[in-house]
């Protein structure tokens, strides 16, 4: 792709004629790391066809006269309340600071997800509806994300969508077994 957009609410496309569509949803700096949130997707098959996007742009190197960079994307659809797109990136310092960004979009009927961590802690947030000027003329169709951070040894249990109204949506498994007693 070759572009690199950081900062929120911004609308990229290859042409004005162009069939597909991303908009940059968040941005910022993690450990040194500049990093950003991105949705793409058809504007022929919106919903059916889109892709969460993180971008992220390592810390110069002392002396280089270059920096690494990366761009990952997973893709999917959001036609039904209990569909989500989700990217996990794992942002360190060193082996003792390490951060995980965890990026989801949703259907527009998700309003808030809460993370159920080892221990039964919760952390709700709300997701997001996007923000772009013109977004029907331009083909963008609506839908929900969410930007979250977690320690990197934090265990995700499981997560848990609701609607707007407090019902649930969807109960998921966490990405990995949490170790016992840990």
């Amino acid at each position: 792709m070759g572009l690199l957009v950081l900062s929120a609410g911004s609308v990229q496309s290859q042409s004005a004629e162009s069939d597909r569509f991303r908009v940059s949803l968040k941005g910022g700096k993690l450990h040194g790391y500049t990093w950003g949130f991105a949705a793409e997707g058809s504007k022929e098959r919106p919903l059916k066809q889109v892709c969460a996007v993180v971008t992220d742009i390592a810390p110069p190197a002392p002396g280089a006269g270059y920096v690494e960079a990366s761009e990952t994307s997973s893709c999917g659809r959001l036609l039904h309340a209990t569909d989500s797109i989700s990217l996990s990136s794992e942002f360190r310092t060193d082996e003792s600071h390490a951060t995980v960004l965890r990026t989801t979009l949703y259907p527009k009927d998700v309003q808030h997800v809460t993370f159920v961590l080892e221990g039964g802690e919760e952390l709700t947030y709300k997701a997001r509806g996007i923000k772009v000027m013109n977004r029907k003329a331009k083909g963008i169709p609506f839908f929900r994300y969410l930007v979250a951070q977690f320690r990197a040894e934090a265990c995700i249990q499981q997560t848990v969508s609701y609607d707007g109204r407090g019902r649930v949506i969807k109960r998921e498994r966490g990405d990995k077994v949490c170790p016992q007693g840990a």
